[in-house]
């Protein structure tokens, strides 16, 4: 097990370039092997190491991510009687979980992921973030349980055989990604965001700690716009806590430059922005960087991506990613946390979760049409397999920008002519769909359990840790999330104007150039690539892919489905 262990966090050596750790834990007669990999970002001493224990080394941590309000905790923790050794924000959850049990949960503010073995109790607790910033997969056996940041390291650890799981792979043909606890490996599933997991007496029991707000309360403009700001500033200024240099991704959107100019308002050290450009005009948001970057007076560092640069990244992103990942966006976000921890940045703050709390995507206006409409819907008739189904999550996941493959063409490459899981991908969102919201509140609030999760944050935390960088998200607070979700929708769509209320919030510091609706993140002009630049190897990486190469799926539908443009 040792063995297996000490392999298995080498294959997470880019998440953790700093330093590595791996401890055998026998207590009691209950024995346990705990790795883990460093991305020293507070302390940068030893006594900051990982896996950490309590003072008599019945209770072992392994953390991955970061704890805001350490030092608050901190505080509370040391006139409780507890002494710390390190001054490092990992240590607060184990003294915290001393104090406090798993109530201690509700007291972090933060990005996490973490496992506590508590060997005193022969009991392991798992705990991830409240919108799932960073992942955690686990796995177990007769053995006992398994748990790692991405499903290859458990994999190895666990010394099996990977094998796909058919439901999963049909689940990403819908999606473009493995949502929700599902895993594209057979035996591996992931922790859901705001859940915790303990496993004692060889059995698991799981349970959700954090929901989101289903309530308004706030029904006043002028409130909200204040409330709004205010949670901003204060996410932004808590997010600056770092031992090491930080900067900002810029790409010339709204999001990130309410993030940029709030952090830099707040600093008390220098800041670095990086963008990624195009040489395509139509898809190059460089001059709006370069306009408030100068504005706010940082240094910013450039980057063009090309099509012809997409081949040689690839092997490194599949490396990244363990689980097939559908999105152009991974290759400049991949690129641009290349390019911040080459001149010297390992913390980031970024723009992501803006759409999803204030209602960003253009894909809102088309369900609030659809919904209106049903199945006439231009998007819904031209995509559905069955015209008669109206469920509303049926037309939400058949928009453009949503679902990769409608039902029809998903069953046919994976040459089914029913479901492997005997439901459809859609009604995996059906458990989010509150009927009682406004179309575009239940468009938000499928896509902060879905979509943010399963595709922007994994796309995020992926690209980020593949090279030592941590991304933080100041949009994601937990405090800020329950604010948007309290507040009247009317206020936040007013008049079906995308992000109104955010962009009447932050009208008084940010340039009334960058508030005008374009494209959002580092979006490429891929259509255009695949066109040109990218169509036989494009082909040739789909015909003659490897999904298609071990029967996975059926050659000949991918090619009717390729030809045709899907």
């Amino acid at each position: 097990m040792l063995s297996r262990v000490t392999g298995a966090i080498e294959t997470l050596a880019s998440r953790g370039p700093d330093g590595s750790g791996v401890k055998r834990i026998n207590f009691g007669g209950w024995e346990g092997v705990l790795g883990h990999r460093r991305l020293s970002i507070l302390d940068m001493t030893d006594n900051a190491a990982q896996p950490m224990p309590n003072e008599d080394e019945s209770i072992w941590l392994t953390f991955n991510g970061e704890i805001y309000n350490y030092q608050k905790l901190r505080r509370e923790l040391e006139l409780a009687g507890h002494r710390f050794r390190s001054c490092s924000d990992s240590e607060v959850l184990v003294h915290g979980y001393e104090e406090w049990g798993i109530s201690m949960l509700s007291r972090l503010t933060g990005i996490f992921a973490f496992g506590i073995y508590d060997v005193g109790e022969k009991r392991v607790l798992l705990a991830r973030d409240h919108v799932g910033v960073k992942p955690l997969y686990y796995a177990t056996t007769d053995r006992g349980i398994g748990f790692a940041s991405q499903p290859g390291a458990l994999i190895e650890a666990l010394g099996t055989e990977p094998q796909i799981e058919e439901s999963s792979l049909s689940l990403f043909l819908g999606f473009g990604y493995v949502p929700g606890e599902h895993c594209l490996f057979k035996g591996v599933s992931k922790l859901l965001p705001g859940h915790y997991l303990f496993w004692e007496d060889g059995q698991t029991e799981v349970k959700q700690y954090w929901t989101l707000p289903t309530e308004p309360e706030i029904f006043d403009e002028v409130e909200a716009s204040e409330a709004v700001g205010a949670a901003l500033a204060e996410s932004v200024q808590g997010q600056l806590v770092s031992d090491v240099p930080m900067g900002v991704y810029v790409s010339g959107g709204i999001d990130s430059s309410i993030v940029s100019t709030l952090a830099v308002q707040a600093a008390n050290k220098p800041l670095t922005a990086f963008t990624i450009g195009f040489d395509e005009e139509e898809a190059d948001e460089r001059p709006y960087a370069r306009q408030l970057t100068k504005s706010l007076g940082i240094q910013h560092i450039e980057e063009v991506l090309r099509a012809s640069d997409l081949w040689g990244l690839l092997p490194s992103i599949v490396k990244a990613y363990d689980e097939p990942f559908f999105g152009g966006s991974a290759f400049p976000s991949y690129l641009i946390s290349h390019l911040a921890r080459k001149n010297g940045c390992k913390v980031i703050l970024s723009g992501d979760g803006g759409d999803e709390l204030f209602a960003g995507y253009k894909r809102y206006d088309w369900f609030t049409e659809a919904m209106s409409k049903g199945a006439r819907h231009r998007f819904w008739q031209r995509r559905s397999q069955r015209k008669n189904d109206r469920r509303p999550e049926d037309i939400y996941f058949n928009l453009p920008t949503m679902a990769i493959l409608n039902d029809r063409d998903r069953l046919k490459l994976l040459d089914r002519k029913e479901d492997p899981q005997k439901w459809k991908p859609a009604d995996l969102l059906q458990k989010y769909y509150r009927d009682e919201f406004t179309p575009t509140k239940a468009a938000q609030y499928m896509d902060m359990h879905v979509y943010l999760p399963d595709h922007i944050l994994c796309k995020v935390d992926r690209a980020g840790m593949a090279n030592g960088v941590e991304v933080r998200v100041p949009f994601l607070d937990q405090k800020l999330i329950e604010l948007s979700f309290r507040i009247d929708d009317r206020i936040i769509y007013d008049g079906g104007q995308r992000k109104a209320l955010l962009k009447k919030t932050v009208s008084k510091y940010v340039p009334g150039s960058l508030l005008t609706g374009r494209k959002k993140g580092f979006s490429i002009p891929l259509g255009a690539w695949m066109n040109k630049e990218l169509a036989s190897w494009g082909r040739d990486m789909v015909l003659d892919g490897s999904m298609i190469q071990r029967g996975l799926l059926d050659s000949g539908a991918a090619t009717e489905i390729y030809d045709k443009g899907e």
